[in-house]
């Protein structure tokens, strides 16, 4: 398996391992504000060199290092509501021209760059939540917590505040589409969605932190909704996830496989889970306290093969 980068906020700093099964993982990062430092660090990304992108939520920038030594640090951002200005982001994710996206939570808006010196600034939404008058509320974001691109270039948001997910082409809000939010008890209802990604057939993996559970949703409409729960034997099921990651693998056969990695942040812990051809997911292996007891881990991202 190739390295994975886990954020851990509370012990403000980037977990290295070489493995599920890597029972001392390496560091980068320390609390501070300055090169070398993070604060209460969230979303992760690599891009096609693989540098690594890192939400610093409490430090209100992203930070990019060319290697896991933090090599190269760079920082966008400082606290604000403008150009070049975040508060408290959450999610980065890179689209397939390395395009650098940022869940502005704190602002209620995702940014696009170009790159990390902030060229081709671009912003969508602004805050708002459904109501009577306006159920849709096109453009509205409450507290976005995570991000994504998928191969068709639609762009699909954790709308965390509003309990749904936004779908759009573009970010003009062309193309708008939502899932939620749905009355508490529904089967549709989102609790808190916290991390999104799309998988190799294009439908999202969605991380519902607030529900206890993972989703796969086929499209944003009410059909081809699969909640993934893993039968795990004695261990726990999900407790509280936060991100989740499709992993290539493949079969005993050497057929292509579905993989899941998953933090889930309640228990602090990695879970790999792997769906059968019967349509059964599985805890295939796990990681238990990382980063030990003070850990609260939260992002989470695979170096490219």
């Amino acid at each position: 398996m190739a390295a994975l980068y886990v954020t851990d906020w509370r012990q403000h700093c980037l977990w290295v391992l070489t493995g599920l099964a890597d029972p001392v993982p390496g560091r980068l990062g320390v609390g501070g504000n300055g090169a070398g430092q993070f604060n209460a660090p969230c979303g992760l990304a690599v891009d096609g060199q693989g540098r690594i992108y890192v939400a610093d939520r409490g430090n209100h920038r992203v930070v990019r290092v060319d290697d896991v030594n933090g090599t190269g640090w760079t920082t966008l951002g400082v606290l604000g509501s403008g150009v070049g200005e975040f508060r408290a982001p959450t999610d980065v994710f890179l689209d397939a021209s390395d395009r650098l996206y940022v869940a502005d939570t704190g602002n209620h808006r995702i940014v696009r760059v170009d790159d990390i010196d902030g060229t081709g600034w671009t912003t969508f939404g602004q805050a708002g939540r459904p109501t009577a008058a306006d159920p849709a509320a096109v453009g509205r974001l409450a507290d976005p917590a995570s991000v994504c691109v998928d191969q068709a270039g639609r762009i699909s948001i954790a709308d965390r505040g509003n309990g749904r997910i936004v779908r759009v082409d573009d970010l003009d809000g062309n193309g708008w589409a939502a899932f939620g939010p749905s009355p508490i008890g529904s089967a549709l209802h989102l609790g808190g969605p916290t991390g999104i990604r799309p998988d190799a057939s294009g439908a999202l993996l969605v991380a519902d932190f607030g529900g206890r559970r993972l989703l796969r949703l086929d499209d944003l409409g009410a059909a081809g909704q699969e909640p993934i729960v893993p039968t795990t034997g004695n261990e726990p099921g999900l407790l509280g996830s936060t991100s989740v990651v499709p992993l290539a693998a493949v079969d005993a056969k050497g057929a292509p496989d579905e993989h899941l990695l998953v933090v889930d942040a309640a228990s602090r812990r990695l879970l790999e889970l792997a769906r059968d051809a019967a349509g059964t997911w599985t805890l295939a292996a796990w990681q238990l306290d990382v980063g030990g007891s003070r850990s609260k881990l939260f992002g989470l991202c695979v170096e490219p093969a």
